[in-house]
């Protein structure tokens, strides 16, 4: 059976994009789940990707509504903001070519294992091109709001992590439906080097089966780049933070969505940025964007997706 795909990234974080209706969704769920490791692979054998994306859209609905994100491995994941943003963009040029001059889709509501996200278009840039994407990523849980938070800290004090105390700087806890260590500090004490020996070291406790941790500081405004950010988004972008990722099962990777969030969480709770505006946080991949007006509120998790090729595939 051959079906057809589209190739989305976001910062660099690639998908298959597949459409498919109810009826076919149940069968093609669990056949790309057990080819999912060949048709990502990139190694010449597959399409190459971070995972799959499954939009199905029933009869007679306009867009869809349910999205599947199967990861690389075939196990299904429950969030994936750089996912949503990819699927959303999907629907966008599909759904824009339908409708007539001078309208516009404004959102898509999309269930990923029976919870809501809300994808906003957010239309700063040109009617011509896929607007800037912004996603809510739902509540965030930081330091002692999660259980596991002490455990963490006491872990980090252990003789492994506790020669690299000073040059890894403030540390969090936080969970957006997956874990998360953030470490902040300043420039002078940031390095790739650092980054890749004490990530690996956090990945197997006790305490919990792998986590994203991730690196960031405060950097200076390119003002071109700058004024780009405040168009595309339609509103003002604050300050910008340079970030390191290494992802849970992974290693070292050019961007994460959730972990951008957990990043923009940390740095609000202690008061380093102005709630009102958006915080960019630069990743190797890309830049993407995160606002929360409350604690007690989502995160809105925005930036592009960008089309790559389309094509066909034998399941």
């Amino acid at each position: 059976m051959k079906i057809a795909f589209e190739k989305w990234h976001g910062c660099q974080n690639d998908f298959m994009v597949v459409w498919t209706n109810p009826n076919e969704a149940k069968f093609l769920r669990s056949s790309l789940q057990r080819q999912a490791p060949q048709l990502c692979s990139r190694d010449g054998l597959g399409v190459g990707a971070d995972g799959i994306l499954v939009l199905s859209k029933e009869h007679g609905n306009e867009l869809p509504n349910t999205l599947t994100i199967i990861n690389q491995d075939g196990s299904i994941a429950k969030n994936c903001g750089n996912g949503l943003r990819c699927a959303a963009a999907s629907v966008y040029v599909r759904h824009q070519d339908q409708l007539k001059k001078g309208e516009q889709l404004d959102q898509v509501e999309l269930d990923v294992e029976g919870r809501e996200f809300l994808c906003q278009f957010l239309h700063g840039q040109k009617s011509n091109s896929i607007p800037m994407i912004s996603v809510n990523m739902g509540p965030l849980r930081l330091n002692e709001q999660n259980a596991w938070h002490t455990d963490a800290m006491n872990f980090l004090n252990k003789d492994k992590i506790a020669p690299f105390a000073k040059q890894l700087g403030d540390v969090f806890s936080a969970d957006i439906g997956n874990l998360h260590l953030v470490f902040l500090n300043d420039s002078a004490q940031s390095s790739d080097a650092l980054f890749t020996q004490v990530g690996p070291q956090l990945q197997n406790t006790p305490h919990w089966d792998g986590i994203n941790v991730h690196m960031a500081y405060e950097a200076n405004w390119d003002d071109d780049e700058l004024n780009k950010a405040n168009n595309a988004l339609g509103s003002q972008v604050g300050d910008l933070y340079e970030a390191w990722v290494f992802e849970r099962g992974v290693g070292p990777t050019n961007a994460c969505g959730s972990g951008a969030c957990a990043i923009g969480a940390s740095i609000l709770s202690q008061g380093f940025a102005n709630r009102d505006e958006w915080i960019a946080v630069k990743m190797p991949g890309g830049t993407v964007f995160v606002k929360q007006i409350d604690p007690s509120e989502g995160v809105l998790l925005a930036g592009n997706a960008e089309f790559v090729f389309s094509g066909e595939v034998e399941i």
